[in-house]
């Protein structure tokens, strides 16, 4: 996922929540064609926003950012 290291420089502009709602679109337009349903995509989600010290989303976010 290198796509989200480059989104890194951003989390200084940002504020943390902007910046974990951009994090998670990234994270979900690059995920949902690997996935196979929408459970998957949200645990995918959550463990990449976890990892980089982000509080993880809703289940909603997805269904409305797919």
């Amino acid at each position: 996922m290198s796509e989200l290291l480059g989104v890194e420089k951003f989390r200084a502009v940002l504020r943390d929540e902007d910046y974990r709602f951009f994090v998670a679109k990234v994270a979900v337009f690059l995920l949902k064609d690997k996935v196979r349903n929408k459970t998957e995509l949200y645990k995918s989600v959550n463990k990449i926003l976890l990892s980089q010290q982000l509080n993880p989303i809703s289940f909603n976010f997805i269904r409305t950012n797919i």
